[in-house]
């Protein structure tokens, strides 16, 4: 009986621990009070939260229903979220109390339709997130009520294949963001927004087909955006952009599209309906594009208007360099991403010259262009870029061919990050020139075994240097007079994560960086202790040096680091986790200073501890960073550190007495032996 009872309160718990209500969490912020009670198996709208909340989340739960008074607690809200909560109704005056909310999502909820007037009392609401189908069936008599709202977010439908016509009414409208579910965009489907003055459209489906007026009562559009569409294809995608003909726009995003049917070449025709627009930011991203025609970029009519150009993620062969080397006609590019493509140069590296006319004789004016020349030598590399370039991404393409002499880049004035990484030539045996203006620099992952060490001198200007995985610990050997960094005295970030490094940096190896370097990455290598003179550097408060093969700090670097925690005002981070650290007599006073120090050894907070029967390494006790610590861990280390202190006390003193003491017992010995001795060899005679 007593067993049945045992269970019967367990199940209870169990269940209890599923179906009812769970206290709400709270955050206070300097202008927020925000209440999260979503997914606490509520049934009501709670009541235990300050009735100064701003922000209420009520997602997922079980309500059915909102009564008349639900929120008169609640006068300050500015966002709801009663999403997913199986709402069938809301009373009509259930958001009376509500005059200062601003944002309301309704999203995946079963209600057919509204009673009139029920947004009346929001009358500052401007962001809604509700189904179309429900949106569609809001009294016409009220549509008064949502004429102040500036975004929407809708999901389903259009059945009809058009939007709803309360649409029409929302004068302030400028943003929307629609989950449909057809497959076609017909001419009719934005006949709602030919007075809406709507700047921002993102629609998202399983789109195959947009025919060629859609977008033609838009008149006000600047943003599109229509990504995720795998079954569309570009000749009945980009025929639709004729309406946007003239016009300025500040995005057009094709992202993940065209993928399904094998159209992956845009041509001259097809890449004008684009050209014909002054846009500023074009992405097409991801669409296994293989090809643009050369001349498509040149008979843009406004090259001069784009200033963002992503076409990452695609799959250009060689052919393309003739089309990529036109990028300096785009005279005001800011950002030009080419990275992870399926980029196979020729294996005849390429010569590359500045001249003023196409390989078809195109009038380029005072632009640059290129002629592309194969040669089997190495050569010295010139490529122009529009002067206004600020970000240049072509990291991810395979690059083969034969070694190089330089790489200049020309024409650049402003440019200022260099994305490079998994882009390496054959080696790194080459300069490269123009990098004056350059303030980050990633070229992780290059193939430095033979590296020249002036690549570079040119980045005087350099802040960030990123090179993890570039087999520097070869290509620095020869390195003896520290060429690589000199000069370089603006660096203030160095990543140099997994290059195999094991031995100590020359002590002129940072020498130009004594007096900026602020942040040192050494993750993953090879070292057994920190490899430099931390002394000598006057602003450096991160050092990186996880995952190496440090078993402890010796007590002249414990210093050196506390003496730069002073120096960076006592902001100093040292990160010491995946070291095989342990806990010996020789580690007794790094042990100590774990315990004790302020500076930060961890990056999720976490205490170091000694553990002695979890964790071994070469049958010593290890130091574990351990993080959600209780105090008790704390003290069982300290317990530890204090018996291993007294271990290796005594085993000091035990040597020292017995040092002291046998000398005296081999006098004892010898002088007994002198008067025992003799005795016995008169008896034997």
């Amino acid at each position: 009986m007593i067993c049945i009872q045992f269970l019967l309160v367990i199940w209870i718990v169990c269940v209890s621990s599923y179906v009812l209500p769970k206290p709400c969490d709270i955050a206070f912020t300097k202008k927020e009070v925000r209440c999260y009670c979503s997914s606490n198996n509520l049934t009501n709208v709670p009541t235990d939260c300050p009735s100064n909340t701003t922000d209420l989340y009520l997602s997922n739960n079980n309500l059915e229903s909102i009564s008349k008074k639900a929120f008169i607690n609640y006068t300050q809200l500015r966002y709801l979220d009663i999403s997913d909560c199986n709402l069938n109704s809301i009373d009509k005056s259930a958001f009376e109390n509500l005059p200062h909310l601003k944002e309301l999502s309704l999203f995946d909820n079963p209600m057919k339709t509204f009673q009139w007037n029920i947004f009346a009392p929001l009358v500052e609401l401007q962001v809604l997130q509700i189904s179309h189908d429900l949106l569609s069936t809001y009294p016409r008599e009220s549509w008064s009520d949502v004429l102040h709202l500036t975004k929407v977010f809708t999901y389903g439908g259009p059945s009809n294949g058009s939007f709803a016509e309360i649409f029409s009414v929302m004068k302030s409208l400028k943003y929307l963001h629609s989950d449909i579910q057809i497959h076609v965009l017909r001419n009719c489907m934005f006949h709602a927004f030919d007075k809406t003055p709507l700047k921002y459209l993102e629609i998202k489906g399983k789109l195959m087909t947009i025919e060629k007026d859609t977008f033609s009562p838009l008149r006000f559009l600047s943003s599109l955006v229509i990504p995720n569409a795998r079954f569309l294809k570009l000749s009945n995608t980009l025929p639709a952009l004729h309406v946007f003909e003239n016009r300025q726009m500040d995005e057009l995003n094709l992202n993940n599209n065209f993928r399904v049917h094998g159209e992956f070449i845009i041509t001259t025709d097809l890449f004008t309906y684009i050209g014909n627009i002054c846009v500023k930011k074009l992405s097409l991203t991801f669409n296994g594009i293989r090809m643009i025609n050369a001349d498509a970029v040149q008979k843009m009519k406004y090259k001069h208007c784009l200033e963002s150009l992503n076409l990452s993620n695609n799959d250009f062969d060689f052919h393309q360099l003739l089309t990529i080397w036109f990028f300096n006609l785009f005279t005001h590019l800011r950002r030009l991403d080419m990275s992870d493509n399926n980029n196979q140069f020729s294996q005849n590296k390429v010569k590359i010259d500045g001249i003023k006319h196409t390989r078809d004789n195109t009038d380029l004016f005072d632009n640059k262009s290129f002629n592309i020349v194969p040669s089997y030598y190495p050569q010295d590399i010139v490529l122009w870029f529009p002067s206004t370039l600020e970000i240049l991404n072509i990291s991810c393409i395979k690059i083969v061919g034969n070694p190089i002499n330089s790489l200049t880049l020309k024409g650049i004035k402003d440019l200022q990050i260099i994305d490079l990484a998994y882009s390496s030539l054959f080696d790194c045996n080459y300069t490269v020139n123009g990098l004056q203006n350059v303030k980050i620099l990633n070229i992780s992952h290059f193939k430095c075994v033979h590296l020249n060490h002036n690549l570079l001198q040119s980045a005087v200007n350099l802040e960030q240097l990123i090179m993890e995985s570039s087999l520097l610990s070869i290509g620095l050997k020869y390195d003896h007079h520290s060429k690589f960094l000199l000069g370089l005295k603006c660096l203030q970030y160095i990543d140099f994560s997994r290059n195999a490094f094991t031995n100590r940096f020359r002590i002129s190896t940072f020498k130009s960086q004594l007096n900026s370097l602020q942040s040192l990455k050494l993750e993953k290598n090879l070292f057994t202790s920190i490899p430099l003179c931390l002394e000598d550097f006057t602003r450096l408060s991160f050092l990186n040096i996880r995952n190496n093969k440090i078993a402890y700090l010796t007590t002249e670097k414990i210093d050196a680091i506390e003496v730069l925690f002073e120096k960076s005002n006592r902001t100093m981070t040292v990160l010491l986790e995946g070291n095989p650290l342990v806990c010996t007599c020789a580690s007794l006073d790094f042990v100590e200073w774990l315990f004790t120090t302020k500076v930060k050894l961890a990056s999720n907070g976490s205490l170091f501890v000694c553990r002695k029967r979890w964790q071994y390494y070469n049958n010593k006790c290890c130091l574990q960073s351990i993080a959600n610590y209780e105090n008790k861990m704390y003290y069982d280390s300290m317990g530890y550190l204090f018996c291993n202190f007294i271990r290796c006390a005594s085993f000091i003193y035990f040597n020292w007495i017995s040092l002291q003491i046998a000398p005296t017992i081999l006098v004892f010995i010898y002088r007994n032996g002198q008067s025992t001795f003799p005795k016995v060899k008169r008896k034997s005679t």
